[in-house]
């Protein structure tokens, strides 16, 4: 009896020195596995949400091109004349002053010999004009009286008596007013003067050269004004309006230029699905045919966060550390913009996987770091 209750006594010491031998062992086991998932967490750049007003920009390029520009193009023929400046490349106009000089001395002459003619006309007029409506002589001599040859024609005495309109009419001097003024204005073509400040681009004549009807003169632009013509992703159009702000930059000059949209192609090229939007700057400095990058203004988005937009999948998820883990997180994509997104839905503070992981898994262990802005 005696001996089977140390039996019995030694078998529970048995027991309890098993279990805690296991828990022991099972307490080991765990450290050791937390130790070597440690080991194995792989060391990633991470950045922390704060959300905030994120500017929405699209980026566009383009070169400058005149927004004034002028082909100069001879309408009459006569020899081109030595001005009191050369019509030569760089050189530049006050609006108004002569560009091109035409001679114009033969279309003078006979222009001054129809005036001759009409003032013959009317004088001969005059005296019947006096016995059959002499209410009307007297504007008409005045009229007369202060013609000259030399000077632009003023327009014929107003007249609102139908006989008189065709008394006057017989004589032919209707006809011949209007030949006249029609080659006062042709005159006028023999002098090209700048319509506005600008400089001289291409000249493709020399003075003496005998100009005819049709030829190219050169060209004319105004060194101040320009505008961008750039192709533009057709999924943006929805996204620029006219009238938005661009920041223009160019490895030509220094800081940046301001622009802004001033016309948009509303027609989306089937090839490229691109439409052109056109952006207009100004000020001294800037050259033709400079490549510009621009950025176009559309808006904030509210609070969002900005990240490389290589770090969406297709699903529009992200990675982000959560207790020393990786885990999927759903976003909402407000904007995007060649390497960039603007995402929102995502909470303040959150731990953002920033870089890309092929390798990635949810539950995968990592070692986060923080990561320097975009």
């Amino acid at each position: 009896m005696k001996f089977r209750q140390i039996s019995i006594i030694l078998g529970i010491f048995i027991i309890i020195g098993a279990v805690l031998l296991t828990m022991n062992m099972v307490s080991e086991d765990g450290e050791k596995n937390d130790q070597e998932e440690q080991t194995k967490a792989q060391a990633v750049k991470v950045k922390t949400v704060k959300l905030d007003s994120v500017p929405a920009i699209i980026p566009i390029s383009g070169q400058l091109e005149a927004s004034d520009r002028i082909e100069i193009f001879a309408e009459v023929q006569g020899k081109f004349l030595k001005g009191s400046k050369p019509f030569k490349e760089g050189i530049a106009f006050e609006k108004g002053e002569v560009l091109i000089q035409i001679d114009d001395e033969e279309a003078r002459l006979n222009l001054q010999a129809q005036k001759s003619n009409l003032m013959n006309s009317i004088a001969s007029m005059l005296p019947d004009l006096k016995l059959d409506y002499p209410d009307h002589f007297q504007k008409w001599e005045t009229y007369l009286q202060n013609m000259e040859t030399d000077q632009p024609l003023a327009p014929l005495p107003k007249i609102t008596q139908e006989q008189v309109k065709y008394f006057v009419s017989a004589r032919n001097i209707y006809n011949e007013y209007y030949s006249i003024k029609s080659q006062e204005n042709r005159l006028a073509k023999y002098t090209i003067r700048a319509p506005f400040d600008g400089i001289v681009t291409e000249s493709k004549i020399d003075p003496g050269t005998l100009v005819r009807p049709g030829q190219e003169l050169g060209q004319f632009i105004s060194p101040d004004r320009f505008e961008i013509a750039a192709a533009l992703n057709g999924e943006y159009l929805e996204l620029i309006e006219k009238g938005d702000s661009v920041a223009l930059k160019s490895e030509k000059f220094n800081g940046v230029r301001a622009g802004k949209v001033v016309r948009i192609n509303s027609s989306v090229d089937p090839g490229t699905q691109t439409a052109e939007v056109y952006v207009a700057t100004e000020g001294t400095g800037l050259k033709e045919g400079t490549y510009l990058n621009g950025s176009v203004f559309t808006g904030y988005v509210e609070r969002a966060f900005e990240l490389p937009r290589e770090l969406l999948d297709n699903d529009h998820q992200i990675w982000i550390v959560d207790e020393g883990k990786l885990k999927k997180r759903d976003v909402e994509v407000a904007h995007t913009a060649n390497n960039v997104a603007i995402v929102r839905g995502i909470p303040e503070g959150t731990t953002v996987l920033y870089e890309v992981m092929p390798s990635a898994y949810a539950g995968m262990p990592v070692k986060p770091f923080q990561a320097e802005s975009l």
